[in-house]
Formats: C-alpha cells, sequence, structure tokens
C-alpha cells in the first residue's frame, strides 16, 4: 500500500483522524472481548489501520 500526501498539514489531519479511528477500535476490541464476543473484525481494521498509519508517519 502507497499514500503519498505532499502537504503536511493534510498528512498531519489523516494521522490524526487515523489515530482516533484505531482509539475507536481499540475500545470496541475491549469491549468485545470483555463480553465473551468475537472482535475479528475490529482486530482486522486495527491491523489495517496501523499500517497506514505506519507509512504516514515514515513520509513525515
Amino acid at each position: 500500500m502507497l499514500i503519498l500526501i505532499d502537504n503536511p498539514e493534510h498528512r498531519a489531519e489523516l494521522i490524526s483522524r487515523v489515530r482516533a479511528r484505531i482509539d475507536c477500535e481499540i475500545e470496541e476490541v475491549s469491549e468485545a472481548l470483555c463480553e465473551g464476543r468475537p472482535a475479528t473484525r475490529s482486530l482486522r481494521l486495527l491491523e489495517t489501520l496501523t499500517k497506514i498509519l505506519a507509512e504516514l508517519e515514515v513520509q513525515k
């Protein structure tokens, strides 16, 4: 996956939004696991978002 964002302000905004979504998914996973429910979808989404975030941060 390759994400190129030349504008530092746009990149910072996207990083912030991805981090917020990761935090939300972590909360969903925690709640699901505490309740004994599967959290497969959220875990896959977390993996994807984490990869995107890592790529964006490397471009800084």
